[in-house]
């Protein structure tokens, strides 16, 4: 089996790749774990939003609790106040599985599928 050589654009070649690596059957559970954990590990994880704490607002009471005929309310920083904080927002987070997830082997396993498939195809 022959595959592109590098992964450049322009880049053109033929390698010859060793069948008895590529001689499993084909196993879509791992191969799916395998490509979705190298996906989201590519991910980001920057957005960012700021709760009611962070949001720059003063920390006393709107008005006093008793005597002015209006609801009573505690800080203008509430979610549901206009420029209030936002609640349950997205933080900074990584993405990449945890490992305990899919042993080692399968995850080779899985990756070498992967390309073997994409051999076949002509990908």
């Amino acid at each position: 089996m022959a595959k592109p050589t590098a992964p450049y654009v322009g880049k053109t070649g033929k390698a010859d790749l060793d069948e008895e690596v590529f001689a499993e059957p084909f196993h879509m559970a791992l191969v799916h774990e395998a490509v979705r954990a190298e996906l989201n590990a590519r991910r980001r994880g920057t957005a960012s939003t700021r709760t009611r704490g962070e949001v720059a607002m003063t920390g006393a009471k709107a008005f006093r609790q008793k005597g002015t005929g209006r609801a009573r309310a505690g800080a203008l920083s509430v979610p549901h106040r206009k420029g209030g904080g936002v609640a349950f927002g997205p933080k900074p987070r990584g993405y990449a599985p945890r490992r305990a997830r899919q042993p080692r082997r399968d995850r080779g396993l899985g990756i070498r599928l992967a390309v073997h498939a994409q051999g076949i195809r002509g990908a």
